[in-house]
């Protein structure tokens, strides 16, 4: 039991107190002003000190603490093999083991100039194809994954696409989601959405299927 709240209170009641009945007494023989005085100084005391202990407490997260469990997220995404495979990297930034990790994506493309929102909005997890393969992933260790375009796209268009990424004529969205268990039995599945800029893959706006993650 911490003790040191109780103890913190029990100083402050007793301060308030101790003023009272010094003001009290300075009434009771006649010295006002120095009564107001110690009152005044009893009131400043006490407006500082509470604002601080009250700023001070500690607020407990609702999610633990990194270094008491996996922390698994894709922090780096690039294309590769002349825009026909994209690289993942992917960290374990807790002080705990990730097991069975895998990743699942999807990827998105339209017209320049049309607009996605409904179609990445659409996206749930049981669009995201299986997983191939799973492995561990020590605390601080990275991995990177490869997926190739024409495992995503149909053969034919692959070519066509590349061009048109390129170009800029055509966007893509990456969609995906990163599996992994706890030591202790929890399953998590962080979440993400990047966007292929014409020059790097940035964040994409929130979508419904990056909110539903559990990191």
């Amino acid at each position: 039991m911490d003790l040191k709240p109780i103890a913190e209170a029990a100083g402050i009641a007793l301060g308030i107190v101790a003023g009272i009945l010094g003001v009290y007494q300075e009434f009771e023989r006649k010295n006002r002003k120095r009564a107001i005085v110690l009152f005044a100084a009893a009131a400043t005391i006490f407006l500082l000190i509470i604002p601080s202990m009250v700023r001070s407490r500690d607020v407990p997260s609702t999610i633990p603490a990194c270094s008491n469990r996996p922390c698994v997220f894709a922090e780096a995404f690039r294309f590769t093999n002349e825009y026909r495979q994209i690289e993942i990297g992917v960290k374990n930034s807790g002080g705990m083991p990730a097991l069975n990790v895998k990743n699942r994506m999807v990827v998105v493309t339209a017209n320049r100039n049309e607009d996605v929102n409904d179609s990445l909005n659409s996206i749930t997890e049981e669009m995201l194809p299986a997983p191939i393969s799973s492995s561990t992933l020590s605390p601080g260790a990275s991995m990177t994954w490869r997926s190739g375009i024409p495992e995503m796209i149909p053969i034919g268009e692959v070519s066509a696409l590349v061009s048109a990424i390129k170009t800029g004529t055509r966007q893509l969205y990456m969609i995906g989601q990163i599996d992994f268990d706890d030591e202790s039995g929890v399953h998590h599945f962080p979440r993400f959405c990047q966007k292929w800029s014409g020059q790097e893959f940035v964040e994409c706006p929130e979508v419904a299927f990056v909110k539903g993650q559990k990191p």
